[in-house]
């Protein structure tokens, strides 16, 4: 008898919620199985009323424990970090960015006065930017977010040593919209770029990112600029020039994360040879700037 009524309350209590988890009916069943056992038939009617609430309360509370104790592993290795949220602000955040620049919500830059230039920066590009054909229309122009003492400008590379460099987002990785490759064109993600670098090896990863953002729905991109300790400066603004270059890719749900590191030395790499691991690339950057 109490098995037939365990059903029962099974497929009540089932009923009133969408349940994701397939362990939920087995969990359940043991709940029951405890409390059940103690009842008198009169009291099962209230008892079904009761556990509804219950066992709304209980997978609410390990729903919000697996947020709260969400891991991330980057770099394929035993080395975690708390929250995707968190990462991110590892490299973006108030003490280490002059100013952070939200670029109408495409994408995200840490900007640094002194450098003129992005230190670093974060884009989730959506896997539909591999298809969409929107046409580049070049629209270089000065952040007036950033005080005009620190901005950069399109003359600032004139002379053909350096290409403006897309940075955090590339055009193509941006057109989401017209707006989105729009945003790609302000100067503060724009960094100077050995021409070979920008338009072969640097080229090699923003096409690879848009191929593996189709193939997984979605990527994550953490864009690094590493500057040595007395950076080259070029144009009438000094803005500073790169010495390395690195992208962190990543996608918690499919488990994928893959790292480059780009040499800014006008030299033509390999896709495969600019592959390195996300730790290295992480130590790096926090002995430059963290």
């Amino acid at each position: 008898m109490k098995n037939i009524i365990i059903v029962v309350l099974l497929m009540g209590i089932s009923y009133g919620f969408e349940f994701t988890k397939n362990s939920f009916f087995s969990e359940t069943k043991d709940y029951i199985y405890k409390k059940i056992e103690s009842l008198e038939f009169s009291d099962y009617i209230s008892f079904f009323k009761e556990s509804k609430e219950q066992i709304k309360e209980i997978i609410k509370k390990e729903e919000d424990e697996e947020i709260n104790n969400d891991k991330e592993q980057v770099a394929g290795n035993s080395s975690k970090i708390n929250s995707e949220k968190k990462f991110i602000n590892l490299f973006i955040n108030k003490k280490d960015c002059d100013k952070i620049l939200n670029n109408n919500n495409f994408f995200l830059t840490c900007y640094d006065y002194k450098l003129k230039g992005g230190k670093s920066f974060y884009a989730k590009i959506p896997g539909k930017v591999y298809k969409n054909k929107y046409v580049r229309e070049d629209s270089f122009r000065p952040d007036k977010n950033i005080p005009i003492q620190y901005r950069t400008y399109h003359s600032d590379y004139y002379g053909g040593k350096y290409d403006r460099g897309h940075s955090g987002l590339s055009s193509k990785s941006g057109n989401v919209s017209k707006k989105g490759m729009y945003q790609t064109f302000i100067m503060s993600n724009i960094v100077p770029q050995k021409p070979k670098t920008n338009r072969y090896s640097y080229l090699k990863i923003e096409k690879y990112i848009r191929k593996i953002a189709y193939e997984l729905d979605y990527i994550n991109v953490i864009t690094l600029n590493y500057y040595s300790k007395n950076p080259k400066r070029i144009g009438k603004s000094k803005l500073a020039v790169p010495k390395n270059l690195a992208k962190i890719l990543w996608n918690k749900e499919k488990k994928f994360q893959k790292c480059f590191f780009i040499p800014n030395d006008n030299k033509i790499y390999k896709l495969k040879e600019m592959e390195k691991n996300c730790q290295d690339i992480i130590k790096m950057y926090k002995k430059n700037y963290l």
